[in-house]
């Protein structure tokens, strides 16, 4: 999965509503997208935001 396909899928998702969200955000920032669609898949927050506003699509967004 291409990380672009990636933050097709986190728009998709976005209602998902979980209180793991940490987890998704640094998948993306580590460009795991493998790992990121698995999260995404288990209902994670993809809404979810670092202290200074980041989100898992920024991430994703950062490395295309």
């Amino acid at each position: 999965m291409k990380v672009t396909a990636l933050a097709a899928g986190l728009v998709i998702w976005a209602g998902a509503v979980s209180a793991a969200d940490g987890p998704l955000i640094e998948a993306a920032r580590r460009r795991d997208a493998l790992t990121a669609a698995a999260l995404v898949r288990q209902g994670v927050d993809v809404n979810a935001q670092q202290p200074d506003g980041t989100t898992a699509l920024h991430w994703a967004a950062q490395w295309n």
